[in-house]
């Protein structure tokens, strides 16, 4: 019976990609994708971003498309197949999760015919943006915090992981949330003394990356108009309010249906898995309501996280 479950769960997802990625690649970009392209063109050629092209986020996702650009092209298949790449790799970090957790093999499959079904049919609004290209760095670092709740591991694996979560906060800060939520997890599984040592090095890991940003800034030149406009226009950009709350969790329903019904299925789970004593499955279920919160309570009403 398990066999024959995995042989369809297989067959299902051969479909779905055969049928799905084709239409994906063809698909345009939203207008995001055009606005980073144009950031990283700017950037590229010697100018100054924030000052140059107005910015109201971190430049994580500028840097990223500084990087890829110029190896595969600007073309929206190109970013479309970097996009799927990431994807597929926080799949397949998502599955190990999985597999330690000890979901089947079948089951893991079929969560990824799920994701695949989801995203490559999904509106191109949630396509190479930000918290998808973010949700890498985090599930490698909650992997990497899994692993260490499972078997204990030197504080070099903290710094690696704290590198980590400092470059998805480069992409979009609101990450700190699921952070906190799979750090916070984690104690339960640790010594005082080794919790104490996995702290500093994740800290000491969150201000390489940080320093390293930051210096990124100061040498082009970004580093001023950057704060002018954190200053200055961000905060009435990102006005928040207990009315908008409520709004945004009546939202939660409507987002993506009918996935977004899982919802009603996976908070409670997920709270049961926390307080059990597998750490695999508990650092899985904080990543995932630490992203909850934040796509809830703290992003705007886009439906893109």
């Amino acid at each position: 019976m398990k066999r024959a479950s995995l042989i369809l769960a297989l067959v299902s997802l051969t479909a779905v990609l055969v049928i799905g990625v084709p239409l994906f690649l063809r698909t345009p970009v939203w207008v995001d994708v055009t606005y980073h392209d144009v950031s990283a063109w700017n950037v590229l050629h010697g100018g100054v971003h924030y000052r140059d092209v107005f910015e109201t986020n971190l430049p994580g996702m500028v840097w990223l498309h500084c990087l890829v650009r110029p190896v595969v092209g600007w073309s929206h298949e190109a970013i479309r197949i970097v996009d799927l790449l990431v994807f597929a790799t926080v799949l397949w970090l998502l599955t190990r999760l999985m597999k330690s957790s000890g979901v089947s093999a079948s089951g893991r499959v079929w969560f990824a015919v799920a994701a695949a079904l989801f995203y490559l049919f999904e509106t191109e609004f949630i396509h190479c943006q930000r918290d998808g290209w973010m949700l890498l760095p985090a599930v490698a670092a909650t992997w990497l915090r899994a692993a260490r709740c499972i078997t204990p591991r030197s504080t070099y694996w903290s710094v690696v992981e704290g590198v980590l979560w400092g470059l998805a906060v480069w992409i979009k800060p609101h990450v700190l949330v699921p952070a906190v939520f799979v750090w916070l997890t984690s104690l339960r599984y640790q010594p005082r003394r080794a919790a104490v040592f996995d702290a500093a090095g994740l800290l000491a890991g969150g201000l390489i990356a940080g320093a390293a940003g930051t210096l990124w800034l100061v040498r082009t030149g970004a580093w001023s108009p950057m704060w002018d406009v954190l200053r200055n226009w961000n905060p009435e950009y990102y006005k928040w309010s207990w009315a908008d709350t409520w709004y945004k969790v009546r939202l939660v329903s409507a987002y993506f249906a009918p996935f977004s019904l899982l919802h009603f299925v996976a908070i409670p789970v997920a709270l049961v898995a926390i307080v059990r004593r597998d750490g695999s499955r508990a650092t899985l279920a904080a990543l995932y309501l630490g992203w909850l919160a934040q796509a809830t309570l703290v992003q705007k009403t886009f439906d893109y996280a």
